[in-house]
């Protein structure tokens, strides 16, 4: 190498250095380089060791700077930022920290670049495998055959949006045989012409004016999302839906459309789309076929539609823009199951954060050796100090049974990134100035005033259900449904492992009769909630003759039920039997979306009498109903200790010791 980098290759100590990065004598430790001399140090070593060389700073200002350095010396050289996340109810985002990331790999997939600089925050953030990268990349050439109808829906499965005008990247437009698209990986956009299946012609042209100003041979684009989905996943879910929807007898009875069958067709895919959004997640959804059910889903999740809330929601978990999409052929799933938990050595301290009561466990090797059961009100509370008061107070009860604390897990509703809390309900009265000061960080202040720098994992509560399930039957394919304060559910897969699914079947619906109940939260009716907590209990209470007091609390409400329960009283009986049908029906719906083997049925609900008299009911109902289903499904309850403790001893397992 010529110029100021290559004054190292006369040092001695750099000779050693080149020679033990170059064999794979690595990690090493290299002081005494000053500032300036940073930028030509990498580039010498870069060259000289003839690898690829990723430089990670503190922030991101020092990343720029530095790259700016590097690029006297060697122009192949970028920056790979972070994604930015916004948590805040927007109506619009900018992408382009997402698109400059993915132009960064796609440029180092093909070997465009020697030298990427970056920060902790964007390497520790998920990104897609670089086998998808690789897969789902288009080349248009000129002059080679290509068909516009695959192009334009592989465009979609890659997250690009159709639009009227393309002013941005990520976007195309469709004219005719005109197709204008806009690379994440390119400086500007191109417009291409097809001439039947042929490319015609290639240009770039300007955003403004939307006129061709150079011609081009070809022109590559690569995806406009992080998070891709696989066609294994889609046909899992399109089998879903089709054991869902009303089956038809005949083609002909398939081709009759009045407004009847049309007003039922509306009606079955908004609670199919519904369902398939609290379980799967997302903040797009594909539609190919009718336009009138696209133009029905379209209205329904815009501003001012009857699913407003979920649109909501959805685009303020995954930062993203909520939009429905019309296509002609739906796009590939991309999923990334993990294993999770199961980490039973030293001690731990287990928390499991519900709405109407806090469970803590003392863990030592795997062995419970204390378990508290605490009733709070954090639903209700507008002072976080009260939430945080309750939590550190939790900790030092466990703390108090063991002679040191290695890890803290904790269990939790809501979504979780990183340990801090995006959404929750249990700090649903907290104004939002706090939340942001208070409740973000939590649990991590918690354990590190409490204990200092250690190990901590924060889970939603319903994927610890499921861990506990599997930790408790030895098995996998198992969901797990904790009815408490709310229904929370999670699910490990075959595999045993945890899908990255939302998994949030609180707020899917299982009920489809229009006068089904209605949830206050969401403000739609029949949705999982208001069937499988200590609500649905509340609700059937009162329709079998047992008068509760309206001032006591939720939590007080279900125990009264449940004292009745214990004394024999044919009235609670006939309570747990309705939730037990209702259950026997909805566990089948289940079935059908997760193909699950084993459910295991954890909470307060569950606790007792009561809980055997569900499972019984739900066996009964499964068997006469849907014996096909009840063949391969396995309903269980643990004893009754796990029932109500379990939850914290499966969330002491979730930290791994260093």
């Amino acid at each position: 190498m010529n110029g100021i980098p290559g004054f190292f290759s006369s040092d001695g100590q750099y000779c050693l250095l080149e020679k033990a990065v170059s064999s794979g004598r690595m990690p090493l430790l290299v002081n005494g380089i000053c500032e300036a001399a940073r930028p030509a140090f990498c580039c010498a070593l870069s060259a000289d060791c003839k690898k690829k060389l990723l430089v990670i700073v503190s922030d991101e200002k020092d990343a720029y700077k530095i790259s700016a350095g590097i690029g006297a010396y060697n122009d192949r050289v970028l920056v790979f930022p972070a994604r930015d996340f916004v948590f805040d109810p927007i109506s619009a985002r900018s992408r382009d920290f997402e698109h400059e990331r993915l132009s960064v790999l796609s440029r180092l997939l093909s070997d465009e670049v020697d030298i990427i600089v970056t920060v902790p925050d964007a390497v520790m953030q998920y990104t897609m495998p670089r086998s998808v990268l690789a897969a789902s990349r288009i080349r248009l050439v000129r002059g080679e055959k290509s068909d516009i109808g695959e192009v334009t829906a592989a465009l979609l499965s890659m997250g690009y949006s159709r639009t009227e005008l393309v002013e941005g990247p990520g976007q195309f437009s469709l004219r005719g045989g005109i197709l204008d698209v806009y690379s994440p990986g390119c400086a500007y956009p191109c417009r291409v012409d097809y001439f039947g299946d042929e490319i015609d012609l290639l240009g770039l042209f300007d955003t403004v004016s939307q006129r061709r100003f150079e011609n081009v041979g070809e022109y590559v684009c690569i995806p406009a999302d992080e998070v891709l989905f696989s066609p294994t996943a889609l046909e899992r879910t399109a089998d879903a839906a089709q054991k869902l929807l009303p089956r038809c007898a005949d083609d002909r009875s398939r081709a009759l459309v009045t407004d009847e069958y049309a007003a039922a067709d509306s009606y079955y895919v908004d609670r199919l789309v519904k369902f398939l959004l609290w379980m799967k997640g997302g903040f797009r959804v594909y539609i190919s076929g009718s336009d009138a059910v696209y133009e029905a889903v379209r209205g329904a999740y815009r501003a001012g539609g009857s699913r407003e809330f979920d649109a909501d929601f959805m685009a303020n978990v995954y930062e993203r823009p909520f939009e429905v999409v019309k296509c002609g052929a739906v796009p590939a799933e991309y999923s990334n199951p993990q294993a999770v938990g199961r980490h039973l050595d030293g001690c731990r301290i287990g928390f499991d954060a519900g709405g109407s009561d806090r469970k803590v466990s003392a863990v030592i090797d795997g062995e419970s050796v204390f378990s508290e059961e605490v009733v709070w009100y954090p639903k209700v509370t507008e002072d976080p100090d009260y939430h945080y008061e309750g939590i550190v107070s939790a900790f030092k009860a466990a703390a108090a049974h063991m002679p040191r604390v290695d890890a803290v897990g904790i269990s939790s509703a809501g979504i979780y990134i990183d340990n801090r809390t995006m959404v929750a309900s249990l700090f649903l009265k907290v104004p939002p100035e706090l939340f942001d000061a208070k409740v973000k960080d939590i649990y991590i202040r918690a354990v590190r005033d409490t204990f200092g720098d250690i190990p901590v994992v924060v889970a939603n509560d319903g994927d610890v259900s499921a861990l506990a399930g599997a930790m408790s039957l030895g098995e996998n394919n198992i969901l797990g449904i904790a009815m408490g304060t709310s229904e929370a559910v999670g699910y490990v897969d075959e595999n045993g492992n945890v899908t990255g699914w939302l998994n949030e079947l609180a707020f899917a619906p299982v009920d489809a009769n229009p006068e089904a109940m209605a949830d206050e939260w969401s403000g739609d009716i029949g949705c999982g909630v208001k069937y499988f907590s200590q609500d649905g209990v509340i609700k059937l209470a009162p329709r079998a003759g047992i008068e509760l007091s309206e001032a006591d609390p939720p939590a007080q409400k279900l125990k009264a039920v449940q004292a009745l329960m214990e004394a024999g009283d044919e009235r609670a009986a006939a309570v747990y039997r309705s939730i037990g049908v209702c259950l026997g029906h909805t566990l089948a719906l289940y079935h059908s979306f997760y193909g699950l083997k084993y459910v295991l049925l954890l909470g307060r609900v569950m606790s007792g009498r009561g809980g055997d008299i569900i499972l019984e009911t739900c066996k009964a109902v499964l068997a006469d109903e849907y014996p096909e289903a009840a063949a391969g499904i396995v309903p269980t309850l643990p004893d009754e200790k796990a029932r109500r403790i379990g939850q914290s001893v499966a969330a002491a397992s979730l930290p791994k010791l260093a």
